[in-house]
């Protein structure tokens, strides 16, 4: 029997919900590693195909960060049942040995948790697997091992991992808990593959989130580094991926002439946790960049992760250089405008420094989207108003077409595995009844009036914040502690005190 006649080995899918600028760069990985190891694969983007099947509103309840899919969404749930019913129709059909699928965060569970019983009464020879960044609780997924749902779970890097699970090798590292490795030499890694995706419905269907980006370029992921050079303790990176490990340019600049021959690619977004981890990386990039486009005359340009740099380690003429290889957007790791709540983090980095790298982009044309956190737990009232300070002096530098912020609402620490989420104590975080977390400082009452304040305050100077909760699913997660919106107008002193006197009347 030849390979083509064989029964199929592996089915890859990506669960939704997920951004739609260009196909998940994981599954492709794993499916391409899957089949150089000799299996017979394919891959299917379930994602995708719930955007291209439903309206506009339903695409946007879906992908903007309200979408902490639940239950109540009934208008959701009236979409979502008959697209579950043909996912796994076509799983069936498929009727392969192994369904990897996707877990790119923790929303995903939602749609696995409903596609899992279905799946498993309809198709009980069909093994599952699970991995992906969403894997987070693994207690919840060992759970749902012992109950037979799933045979397999991955925490670690999911190259060996998925040629592992298809030799049934369910004791190797990364594999239903038992302690990753790492790959070594990234080098080795195959090139993603997206044979079997819809490549050309990606920008279509983006145009829905995002016009400015997908209208004028076709984007795809790439990874040139794993790991980051520091330890931020909001940030389960260094624990996920100790170290640092980059590619080389040869093999990174190999992966992006295939993915501008084959799909035309004319951006390259860089999912990497900063793309300035190794500067001699990141000049030879440059460098590799610039020669392409002007020796070959290709339009290709860039965007990724960057953290701050002071003037001595990247000085002005890099700035220069970053423009001159096709850099059109870098996402800033700011956090705070508090250099004492910035030192909690473990991220000692200076205002000066900060004011400096907003004031290089904006001097050669890069748009900057700076990462802001709203409630670390030692923010105070005081450190809060610093954070509104920094973003009015430097407002100029986050208007522009794909610029703005990226403001969280609420700092991630339970099911979350950083130095924060190990240690909570370290940082004077309890948890209540309604399992959010508190400190002296910070509780769900105050954090989302300082969040509704600072929108506001995005609001009345232009700018977009492109990681926006609804007023309504933040008034809703006030409203189990008996809050209104007109509540949130107090001061936080006295919001302090009607959270504790909640607290102390559940206990």
């Amino acid at each position: 029997m030849n390979k083509q006649d064989a029964p199929l080995d592996l089915l890859m899918v990506t669960l939704p919900p997920v951004g739609v600028l260009a196909p998940l760069l994981g599954p492709a990985v794993v499916f391409a590693a899957a089949e150089a190891a000799g299996y017979k694969a394919k891959q299917i983007d379930f994602n995708l195909d719930f955007f291209l099947k439903n309206p506009d509103p339903i695409v946007a309840e879906w992908i903007n960060f309200d979408s902490y899919i639940s239950n109540k969404s009934k208008q959701i749930m009236k979409f979502l049942e008959p697209s579950i019913e043909e996912w796994v129709t076509l799983i069936s059909q498929e009727n392969p040995r192994w369904v990897g699928f996707s877990v790119f965060s923790f929303r995903c569970k939602f749609i696995l948790d409903k596609i899992l019983p279905i799946l498993k009464k309809r198709c009980p020879q069909v093994k599952i697997a699970v991995g992906g960044s969403g894997i987070i609780n693994t207690d919840y997924f060992e759970q749902m091992r012992q109950q037979e749902m799933i045979a397999a779970y991955v925490t670690g890097e999911g190259e060996e991992a998925i040629v592992n699970i298809l030799k049934n090798n369910l004791d190797a590292p990364g594999i239903n808990n038992n302690p990753p490795t790492q790959i070594a030499d990234l080098n080795s890694i195959e090139i993603a593959n997206y044979r079997g995706l819809k490549i050309e419905e990606y920008g279509k269907v983006g145009l829905r989130k995002s016009k400015p980006l997908s209208q004028k370029y076709n984007i795809f992921y790439v990874e040139a580094s794993r790991g980051c050079v520091r330890k931020c303790s909001f940030c389960d990176v260094p624990f996920m991926k100790s170290g640092f490990r980059y590619r080389s340019t040869e093999s990174i600049m190999k992966e992006i002439n295939q993915l501008v021959v084959e799909h035309q690619a004319n951006v390259i977004y860089f999912v990497d946790s900063l793309v300035n981890g190794s500067l001699r990386q990141l000049k030879e990039l440059c460098t590799a960049f610039t020669d392409l486009k002007q020796n070959e005359k290709k339009s290709l340009s860039w965007m990724g992760y960057f953290i701050v740099r002071g003037e001595k380690s990247f000085p002005t003429e890099n700035f220069d250089m970053l423009k001159k290889s096709g850099a059109i957007q870098i996402k800033l790791g700011i956090e705070s405008g508090s250099e004492k709540v910035r030192k909690d983090m473990n991220k000692s980095i200076t205002n000066e420094e900060i004011n400096y790298n907003l004031r290089e982009f904006r001097r050669v044309g890069i748009d900057v989207c700076g990462l802001i956190m709203i409630g670390f737990p030692t923010e105070t009232e005081a450190d809060y108003e610093q954070t509104k300070k920094l973003i009015i002096e430097n407002q100029e530098s986050f208007k522009s077409t794909m610029g703005g912020l990226s403001i969280s609402w609420k700092v991630g620490i339970n099911e979350h595995k950083s130095d924060i989420g190990f240690n909570p104590k370290k940082y004077g975080v309890n948890y209540d009844a309604n399992n959010e977390w508190y400190s002296d400082n910070v509780n769900i009452l105050i954090t989302s009036k300082r969040y509704l304040d600072i929108c506001n305050l995005c609001d009345q100077l232009g700018l977009i914040n492109k990681q926006k909760y609804s007023k309504q699913r933040v008034l809703d997660a006030v409203a189990q502690y008996g809050i209104s919106e007109s509540d949130l107008e107090l001061s936080e002193e006295t919001l302090k005190k009607m959270y504790l006197s909640y607290i102390n009347k559940v206990v």
